[in-house]
């Protein structure tokens, strides 16, 4: 079975108790992790934390552009409706959403310079057409969300997740999540791709779950069944094409 898992922590930006845990555990365990970055809210510790490690071990984590700010611009009436949490999306214009997009990759250039991974990560997994077509007129090279899109002219990467670490209240299946991840392994394509979310993780029994699960992939690379890896890593090896 010669699949490819990747792991996504999204909404980082500061060095919270939570973050430092999960990062820690990752990193010293050698598990190679994708930071999704809020550039708007970004501290500058955290920059400098980032940089740091990834000058240490630079294979272990990828930096990449989460939204600007992490707001959720839906209207009054969207909500009635029941629609979904975006920062990109239908209330929002073309020129709007690529300023904000643009102001974003700007500031992560700034901030953690040839250390950024152009990957485009949509906040709450919502954006429409508007937004993927600025995502490839800007030149990033991967977009990640819920679901695989196909971009137009074909120079995007789009790396989705299939499945989410609980978080919050829910209870942590580890069989049954294992389970699962192994029908997605059984599946066709060939990569995976796990959601965290660092902050949610505040539950102490839920986050050394988290690890044994993160140490249950560890154990599967070591026998050979797949391979932990990052966007960056797949890009440069071709190993995502196709999938």
């Amino acid at each position: 079975m010669n699949k490819f898992i990747f792991v996504r922590d999204d909404d980082v930006w500061r060095l919270s108790r939570s973050f430092r845990a999960f990062f820690d555990y990752c990193f010293d365990h050698d598990i190679p992790v994708v930071y999704a970055v809020i550039p708007a809210k970004m501290q500058p510790g955290l920059v400098r934390f980032l940089r740091k490690r990834k000058k240490e071990k630079p294979k272990m984590l990828d930096i990449v552009q989460h939204g600007w700010r992490h707001a959720d611009h839906r209207l009054k009436n969207e909500t009635v409706l029941g629609r979904g949490k975006y920062e990109f999306g239908p209330s929002r214009s073309y020129l709007v959403q690529r300023r904000d997009i643009l102001e974003g990759r700007s500031k992560m250039i700034e901030a953690f310079r040839d250390d950024f991974v152009d990957a485009f990560v949509p906040p709450f997994h919502g954006y429409d057409k508007a937004t993927l077509r600025i995502v490839e007129e800007c030149d990033f090279g991967m977009f990640s969300a819920r679901k695989k899109e196909i971009f137009p002219q074909g120079r995007v990467l789009s790396l989705p997740v299939d499945i989410s670490i609980p978080a919050g209240d829910q209870a942590f299946d580890l069989r049954g999540f294992m389970n699962i991840l192994w029908k997605r392994m059984k599946g066709p394509g060939r990569v995976v791709g796990v959601l965290s979310h660092h902050e949610k993780l505040g539950n102490v029994r839920l986050r050394q779950d988290t690890f044994t699960f993160l140490s249950a992939l560890k154990k599967l690379q070591n026998e050979g069944v797949c391979r932990l890896t990052t966007f960056s890593r797949m890009r440069r090896q071709g190993d995502a094409r196709g999938y």
